[in-house]
């Protein structure tokens, strides 16, 4: 199977990012106007509400000055009051009774009904609508004495699902109770109010009196209207508010209280039916966010490309000069971290060829201590690893990381292809540094390192490339093999007749074979069986060719403990020395 390329890994990255991106912002905008929407409406339903409650308060205000006109009439009372001795003069009164109710009755096109009745709850006349077969609207053959105010005061309420006023008729004169007035308002008429106002199935008014009950509503699913009822929140003081149904619905209510009646007009508005346009505009945003994901799939398969190019290039020099061709050239036309990286690889092959084919004979030993030491150091697989930590850094776009890796690759190749011998420790520790800066990025973060180094010895002359390989051999074969990462300490400091470089490690140590075979080597004894490493084996021979006798190696080393390697250079020798 294909394993999957860095510009495919780099794309599919981007994509996901982008996606996220894209499906947060869709998110929001739905969110955003979904939510402007339902305050919109919300207050367009407010003050319909308002609307509709003070029209039904204009209504009531007008039926109250009819009943007025009705019972506060001096010729009515009189009749009302008048006493009988006979059937025939009750027949009389009656019939003056309903001529005089029926001509002050002004809003006969409204009501179903009207009763009246004298102060013993005997009804004395009616008037009644005929509906158009002929059947005329049932009387109140009886009243109940809660239904009438005993101040006077005209009151309204459901009785028998019908809306009736009452009035409670006392006199003129000494204001005591003459009679009773029953005015049953035409429920048709009602209905009429509040369809005209909201005509679809998606929205309805519910009207209740002070006391809770339906005075008239269009609510066109009668069988949720009782659980609707229950939900309501009759005690809020929030102009609307959203309340989930069973029916897996939500509506919206608002709701207007009126302080004249004590009357409650309630909107219900199915909330599909008010985010209605926000579906467009959600499925408009889903579209919009497809195509910005296409298209920004395509922007960065292309602007990976532009990575992935230089870097496979970059590639294919390096296994040239594996291969022992340094003629061929890092040729990249960019203008990045990369071609600080080129370059610096470039300046580098210049040197190694020059030095590889224009040595002097004199200088033979040296120069092949010298180039084994950059084999060493120029390993293929450190810049494969080195590449490699770029590319993954790239893929995530960590270009702060890129930019620190690049600059210390780039040093330290510089100090690895430079032609000086001898370097100051200061320069020494600052190849050290950029060295254990990559690998410290190479391995996340699991690996810690301490150096301290005493004022006095910054500016002394030391072989180039001497505590590098000792690093590097801690940091590959100590730490980089132990699963739990580890710390490298560095100490530089002076000591009685020298000064003592000192390279410690936690790492996955050497075993009792190996630590013998290396001390074996630093003896001076090289038939050994099983090698010790081109750069361990380097510097201990450099200490040799450069000090002498003043150049002392130590190493020990234990499984899971750690290896410590020491190297004391001597100022001066003792007598005998």
């Amino acid at each position: 199977m294909k394993q999957p390329t860095i510009q495919m890994k780099f794309t599919a990255s981007s994509a996901i990012v982008i996606t996220m991106m894209v499906l947060l912002i869709e998110v929001s905008i739905y969110g955003v106007a979904i939510r402007q929407q339902m305050k919109d409406s919300g207050q367009i339903y407010s003050d319909l509400v308002d609307t509709m409650g003070k029209s039904f308060d204009d209504l009531y205000l007008s039926f109250k000055r009819g009943i007025d006109f009705i019972t506060m009439n001096e010729e009515l009372q009189q009749a009302l009051e008048m006493p009988y001795e006979s059937p025939d003069e009750l027949e009389e009164l009656n019939g003056r009774l309903k001529v005089l109710l029926s001509n002050r009755a002004l809003f006969v096109n409204e009501i179903k009904g009207l009763y009246l009745y004298d102060s013993n709850q005997e009804i004395r006349t009616l008037w009644k609508k005929r509906s158009g077969q002929g059947e005329a609207y049932l009387p109140f053959p009886q009243i109940e004495q809660g239904w009438f105010l005993p101040s006077g005061k005209v009151s309204a309420r459901v009785i028998k699902d019908d809306l009736v006023f009452t009035r409670t008729i006392r006199s003129m004169k000494d204001l005591k109770t003459i009679g009773y007035l029953l005015v049953v308002y035409d429920d048709k008429h009602l209905y009429q109010r509040i369809e005209n106002v909201l005509p679809n199935k998606a929205s309805s008014l519910l009207v209740f009196d002070k006391y809770g009950s339906v005075i008239t509503h269009n609510y066109y699913e009668k069988d949720w209207l009782e659980e609707v009822i229950e939900k309501i929140p009759f005690s809020t003081r929030t102009k609307f508010q959203i309340i989930p149904l069973q029916n897996h619905k939500k509506v919206m209510i608002s709701k207007y209280s009126s302080s004249s009646t004590g009357w409650q007009i309630i909107s219900l508005v199915d909330v599909d039916y008010i985010i209605r346009s926000s579906v467009f505009l959600r499925d408009l945003v889903w579209i919009l966010g497809i195509a910005a994901i296409l298209g920004g799939v395509v922007i960065q398969w292309g602007l990976a490309r532009r990575i992935v190019k230089p870097l496979n290039h970059m590639v294919e020099v390096v296994e040239c000069a594996e291969k022992g061709d340094y003629t061929k050239r890092m040729e990249l036309q960019t203008q990045d971290e990369l071609k600080i990286l080129g370059e610096a690889f470039n300046h580098m092959l210049e040197k190694t060829d020059v030095l590889v084919n224009q040595v002097l004979r004199d200088e033979i030993k040296f120069k092949e201590a010298q180039l084994a030491l950059m084999q060493a150091q120029i390993n293929p697989h450190m810049l494969y690893n080195t590449l490699e930590c770029i590319n993954w850094l790239a893929e995530f776009d960590r270009k702060e990381e890129i930019r620190q890796v690049t600059i210390a690759f780039s040093n330290l190749m510089k100090s690895m292809s430079s032609g000086k011998k001898m370097v100051t420790i200061r320069e020494e520790i600052a190849y050290v540094e950029d060295f254990l800066s990559i690998y410290r990025i190479i391995l996340e973060g699991n690996m810690k390192y301490q150096i301290k180094v005493a004022d006095e010895l910054n500016e002394i002359e030391i072989p180039r490339l001497l505590i590098q390989p000792l690093v590097e051999n801690a940091v590959v074969h100590g730490i980089r093999k132990s699963l739990q990462g580890g710390q490298i300490h560095i100490n530089i400091g002076l000591c009685e007749g020298g000064y003592l470089i000192s390279v410690l490690d936690n790492g996955v140590g050497m075993t009792e074979e190996q630590v013998e075979n290396i001390r074996n080597f630093a003896a001076g004894n090289r038939e050994l069986k099983i090698p010790i490493g081109l750069g361990l084996s380097n510097v201990i021979e450099r200490l040799g060719l450069v000090y002498g006798e003043r150049a002392e190696f130590h190493i020990a080393s234990e499984i899971d403990w750690g290896t410590a390697m020491d190297i004391l250079i001597k100022t001066e020798l003792k007598e005998g020395e």
